[in-house]
């Protein structure tokens, strides 16, 4: 059947941010559109963008139509609701990444209007006076956080709120010294490695050094208004042969630039939906986003190459961040197939939960299960409740099953829900064989290794003492009859091979880590222990080399061999 492949996204401007609204096959129809979205006060601008898709499945993007109305600057800038703020207890707290990912947040339309990082206005006094005076924003804002701030702490929200207009005018006098300061003017943050440098040579408090560093690569970006533009400034910064405190600082400033949607809708370009943009972001922080149909010196294959190195951690931060968030928020993840949407969530779970781990760690785990409680009929803790149940119908097989409630007892929502997760665990090891835990159809080694997995996984996780024992002691008990059934050990213990060769196969055994840390590993132990109280170990083991060179050798081999896999 013929397949169209080109279709017109009409986007609207709100709030300082373009969002997808409709799908149409014709221009027209699409432009007709947007006109009557532009017709609507809360609208600030309307266009259309062409999307072919080529026969490779590629897809070529190109904006046919566009018109923004012209607002004052003031207008429809206000401090963005959010539900979450660090602590700052010292005043440095207010430099850390944490602060200006909520920074980032609570001022966001600001930022954007202005196209200004968090790090540039901490460090720039002219744009600290400029969001002073704007309007109510700023004690809006501080309002915001502090009252987020306070309920955590138990701390007053007035006094909070206190503290933090204090630490603002006490930024706001260091950046006006900075700004004065004629040797922090003759430095350029162009060539920021070089400024470091400088700056690092004549002051030795570390944390001093990064701030007029930091002033000066300000001093910098402030003057370039294009998000990609400053994001490509800052890459080019980031080389091997940088001094890694100056690549750290750099990172913490790309780490502000990406916590733009505008940025990170730029760098995926057109996704079908939120759950493949989701999934798109994920493969970003590995360095593994598909970019065959942009130029090799294009930003993203940039940032795929560093991200690929670990050269960004402070970024993948705050994409991690975004992540979590946008799988947390109310946006569909399928608007478009409203009947997708369970497909969609088992996408994104699928991508972002694996057999080593969840993808971003405890915070990724809650934010699928907030996303799978929204997609519930029910509310409240049963609501809760449900949206596990959900999750775990998606994730399927038994060891992933162990990584999300693992992963999920270490949450705040874990720890509320710790019943459910704990009686989870209980039935998944339910099982009277290594069979039923991980299925039939695995190798021996393979299905050994998945239970130990488990086990350590379970050995080390916040689930409470009494429960997490006996879950551990089945999975071993579970393993231990395994090794009976299977004569596992009597297969690696021929007695038709020589001592040598038996005994080594038996510590590789005990060292591979496919062993859970109880009656199992005791029972190859205990083998190998049996081999070594035999008498005349020494002369038996070597006793089928040739030469005494051989036999020195593997003498020699076998105890280091011995001591690895934790024999002395």
């Amino acid at each position: 059947m013929f397949r169209k492949k080109i279709t017109f996204e009409v986007q609207i401007l709100r709030d300082g941010r373009w969002v997808m609204q409709e799908i149409c096959d014709d221009e027209a129809a699409a432009t007709e559109l947007a006109q009557k979205f532009l017709k609507r006060s809360e609208i600030e601008g309307a266009r259309v963008v062409r999307d072919w898709q080529r026969n490779d499945d590629r897809h070529v993007e190109k904006v046919v139509f566009c018109e923004e109305k012209r607002r004052n600057e003031k207008e429809k800038i206000i401090a963005n609701q959010i539900d979450s703020a660090n602590q700052c207890t010292v005043y440095e707290d207010y430099f850390r990444l944490e602060s200006r990912l909520t920074i980032n947040r609570v001022i966001r339309t600001y930022l954007d209007r202005q196209v200004l990082t968090p790090t540039e206005l901490l460090h720039n006094f002219s744009e600290l006076r400029r969001l002073s005076n704007f309007d109510s924003l700023l004690p809006a804002s501080v309002d915001r956080v502090a009252s987020l701030q306070a309920r955590q702490s138990g701390e007053d929200s007035r006094a909070r709120r206190d503290a933090i207009f204090g630490t603002f005018e006490k930024i706001m006098a260091e950046a006006r010294e900075a700004e004065r300061s004629r040797a922090l003017q003759s430095l350029s943050g162009k060539d920021f490695a070089g400024t470091y440098a400088k700056v690092a040579s004549v002051v030795d408090v570390p944390e001093r050094r990064d701030y007029l560093a930091l002033v000066a690569l300000s001093r910098h970006l402030v003057t370039n208004r294009n998000w990609l533009g400053k994001l490509a400034d800052l890459v080019e910064q980031v080389k091997p042969e940088v001094a890694p405190d100056a690549t750290r600082l750099v990172d913490g400033v790309i780490a502000d630039v990406l916590g733009s949607p505008v940025v990170v809708q730029e760098l995926l370009g057109w996704q079908p939906n939120l759950a493949t943009a989701v999934c798109r972001l994920a493969d970003l922080c590995e360095g593994k986003m598909p970019a065959a149909d942009r130029p090799e010196d294009d930003i993203l294959h940039v940032l795929n190459r560093l991200f690929a190195k670990n050269a960004l951690p402070s970024a993948r931060t705050a994409l991690v961040d975004r992540i979590r968030r946008q799988l947390a928020g109310a946006g569909a993840l399928n608007r478009m197939e409203p009947a997708k949407e369970a497909g969609a969530f088992k996408q994104v779970l699928d991508r972002l939960l694996h057999v080593d781990g969840t993808f971003g760690g405890p915070p990724t785990a809650e934010a699928l299960t907030r996303r799978a409680f929204r997609m519930g009929e029910r509310g409240g803790a049963k609501g809760e409740s449900e949206a596990i149940v959900t999750t775990l119908r998606q994730i399927g097989d038994r060891e992933r099953t162990v990584v999300y409630l693992v992963d999920l007892a270490g949450t705040p929502f874990g720890v509320e829900h710790m019943t459910d997760i704990v009686g989870h665990l209980q039935a998944m090891a339910a099982a009277d064989s290594v069979d039923g835990i991980v299925g039939s159809h695995l190798p021996p080694r393979d299905k050994m290794a998945t239970v130990t997995r488990m086990f350590d996984r379970l050995k080390d996780s916040e689930i409470p003492e009494e429960p997490r024992e006996a879950l551990c002691g089945k999975l071993d008990e579970l393993l231990a009859a395994y090794l009976l059934k299977e004569g596992i050990i009597e297969k690696l213990d021929t007695p038709t091979d020589s001592l040598r060769i038996r005994a080594i196969r038996l510590v590789q055994f005990c060292g591979s880590g496919i062993l859970t840390r109880g009656k199992a590993l005791a029972m190859a132990r205990d083998r190998v222990i049996k081999h070594l109280r035999h008498p005349n170990f020494d002369q038996t083991f070597v006793e089928d080399l040739p030469t005494q060179e051989e036999k020195e050798k593997a003498a020699r081999d076998f105890f280091l061999l011995l001591r690895n896999a934790g024999f002395q």
